[in-house]
């Protein structure tokens, strides 16, 4: 068999490199592991897994020293923050539990548990009324808070659809290990409420724009976890119900998930169109706690949406995008899949029409007064 065995150094095909005691195919005991997203650990390994003593920098800066356990924080650690905040203490599976001098802290899921009502409430508040004129509204949702990628993604793609769709109100609805106490969970209920919100705000000449990123079950599921909880996963049958309230809008909904393509027979009518990024029966690709986004989320937000406004044409470019991407990796094809109603497609091309009109109208009205001064 050709297994790893012995001193020495190995690269996966995404360029991270082990240095280090390799056995049975696996690096265990004291190793390095420099990730090229920046990442550098130096410490006892078992199998793959940071376990034992060693030494984290952090991507943005901030670095661990101490024990770890299967990837996490575990026993006596200190953590330094790029702002040179010290977390020192007795870790457990990621958290610090005491501090330095022993003293046990407060429970961060108590803490945002009681500050979810309050979060969630701020959320839907902030999203003002329409106006007469054609308004683009959007809801992102990052489902699995185990994987940063997913938080990641939806930030990015709600902050585009900001600054170069022109979006009125935003909501975002995120689950992540480390924002129960300052971001609205991404539940079945926070969604439905979501969902109210917009129906009420939003006018039949306005756009709702739909983005969902996580991992997706063979059952056409999109995975909603948020550490230490038990949340129920969002069937698509049921994320059909939940959108009822938008029936009388044309919207958008796209769905980056394993299995996505499950979801288009649920969703489908004459006022959705949907993207998904894999087949009902495929995966996709790109889930990583490093990654900034999925395979699909790069290629249609980072890549093709830079590049055009036209929602058919931003498709088909992320398509071939992803294809490609996943040809030179060797993995099978996930065939993203499009539906694509003709009314929903005139309804963005009048949405951007009119921001663009209003661009120059802008522009026009500057530069008269920069003349006049």
């Amino acid at each position: 068999q050709n297994q790893l065995n012995g001193k020495g150094r190995y690269e996966n095909a995404d360029g991270d490199v082990w240095i280090g005691q390799f056995k049975e195919g696996a690096l265990s005991g004291k190793g390095e592991l420099i990730g090229v997203d920046g990442s550098h650990y130096v410490g006892q390994f078992n199998e793959w897994r940071f376990t034992g003593e060693g030494r984290l920098n952090l991507t943005d800066g901030s670095f661990y020293i101490g024990g770890f356990d299967s990837d996490n924080y575990q026993g006596k650690g200190t953590l330094v923050l790029t702002d040179g905040t010290v977390e020192a203490g007795t870790w457990v599976n990621g958290m610090r539990v005491r501090d330095a001098d022993g003293k046990l802290l407060p429970d961060p899921l108590e803490i945002g548990v009681l500050a979810q009502g309050r979060l969630l409430d701020a959320a839907l508040a902030a999203v003002p009324p329409s106006t007469p004129a054609v308004e683009l509204y959007t809801l992102a949702i990052a489902g699995d808070g185990k994987q940063s990628v997913f938080l990641r993604e939806a930030d990015y793609v709600s902050n585009m659809l900001a600054s170069r769709f022109g979006a009125r109100g935003q909501i975002r609805l995120v689950n992540h290990r480390d924002h129960i106490t300052d971001r609205p969970l991404a539940t079945r209920e926070s969604l439905r409420r979501a969902v109210q919100t917009l129906a009420e705000r939003t006018g039949p000449e306005d756009l709702v724009f739909i983005y969902m990123t996580s991992h997706g079950t063979h059952e056409h599921e999109f995975v909603l976890d948020q550490p230490r909880m038990e949340l129920a996963d969002l069937p698509a049958d049921e994320l059909a119900a939940v959108l009822e309230p938008l029936k009388n809008r044309d919207k958008i909904v796209v769905i980056s998930a394993c299995y996505s393509g499950g979801f288009i027979p649920a969703l489908k009518d004459e006022r959705t169109l949907i993207m998904t990024a894999s087949r009902a029966d495929r995966v996709s690709f790109g889930c990583s706690e490093e990654a900034d986004f999925t395979y699909f989320g790069d290629a249609l937000f980072a890549q093709a949406f830079n590049q055009t406004d036209d929602l058919q044409q931003a498709f088909k470019l992320a398509q071939l995008h992803v294809s490609e991407r996943e040809q030179a990796d060797n993995f099978e094809a996930s065939e993203p899949q499009i539906w694509a109603p003709k009314g929903v497609v005139a309804h963005w091309q009048l949405l951007r029409k009119q921001q663009a009109r209003k661009a120059l109208e802008s522009v026009s009205m500057n530069s008269k007064e920069a003349k006049g001064n």
